[in-house]
């Protein structure tokens, strides 16, 4: 079994024999503080990958992502034994807790056995295509052998 999944910029991947990858695109200079590097290529933050366990990536606020190690702390929790989906939202909720302000930001997670999880402080985005506004963080799941499924992420 293949599972691929998708947000904005990044994608989780396991194959058959539980080989994990996680790979992330960045947004360019946009959203950025003069001179830093992104958030996407550093490991812990915008993603991160244990072979033995699973993967996970952020996207959104890149200062607040840097801060936190989103990607790296859903994957630890995991090792401790949370589903995917329990992994996320806990780390959406510790962020609020340590953050006073507003932020956006969005994370997904797969296990090396193909569960799906992912969570979001992200309450609508507008399709650029049509400029229709949506609620939720939407995000794709995959499977080898079946059509894709889109779904919706309501913010915590």
């Amino acid at each position: 079994m293949y599972y691929v999944w998708c947000l904005f910029a990044a994608m989780l991947c396991v194959d058959k024999q539980g080989d994990i990858a996680a790979g992330v695109s960045t947004s360019g200079p946009s959203f950025k503080l003069p001179g830093r590097v992104g958030d996407s290529p550093l490991p812990g933050c915008g993603l991160y990958a244990d072979g033995k366990t699973g993967a996970a990536a952020a996207t959104g606020d890149g200062e607040k992502i840097m801060k936190f190690c989103p990607s790296f702390k859903i994957v630890q929790l995991m090792k401790d034994g949370r589903s995917p989906q329990e992994a996320c939202e806990a780390v959406i909720t510790e962020m609020k807790e340590r953050h006073e302000c507003w932020f956006e930001v969005a994370v997904i997670a797969l296990d090396i056995k193909g569960n799906a999880g992912a969570a979001t402080t992200v309450k609508e985005w507008t399709d650029f295509r049509d400029q229709k506004k949506h609620s939720g963080f939407p995000y794709s799941v995959w499977k080898l052998g079946t059509p894709p499924l889109i779904l919706v992420q309501s913010p915590q």
